[in-house]
């Protein structure tokens, strides 16, 4: 669940692991992306993350219902893999007028995000893999 926590001096704060599985972990995250776009992105990280994101991939339709809006699927660096849903217009974490906003976009739209991939990522079966976080 989103808790209280020390703001990190990055461009991105984990709220909460969302399930942990055996070769994959998955963190739902808030980040401030390049060209200024506020995301929310649920993060696949582990030596099996590419097939969880491939299970995943094959609902996507579904998954995007029941997130309200599309989402960006996203293969980045090694096997970490990024779901991500991006806040519309330009965003500025420097900007303090801003922040009420963007809040609420992130309050509105977390918890939606562990709602809809912790059940379905709990359904994900994968094979014999070694590894983890």
């Amino acid at each position: 669940a989103l808790a209280a926590r020390k703001p990190y001096k990055g461009n991105w704060q984990t709220g909460e692991r969302i399930v942990t599985g055996k070769g994959f972990s998955v963190d739902a995250n808030a980040s401030f992306a390049s060209g200024s776009k506020l995301r929310l992105e649920a993060y696949i990280s582990g030596l099996a993350a590419p097939q969880v994101f491939e299970k995943l991939c094959e609902r996507k339709t579904e998954i995007e219902l029941l997130m309200g809006g599309e989402l960006s699927w996203e293969t980045l660096q090694g096997h970490e893999k990024r779901i991500a849903l991006y806040m519309p217009g330009t965003q500025n974490k420097e900007d303090r007028s801003q922040w009420a906003q963007q809040h609420e976009w992130l309050l509105a739209n977390w918890p939606k995000m562990t709602e809809v991939f912790r059940p379905m990522i709990a359904q994900i079966s994968i094979g014999e893999t070694e590894g983890g976080d």
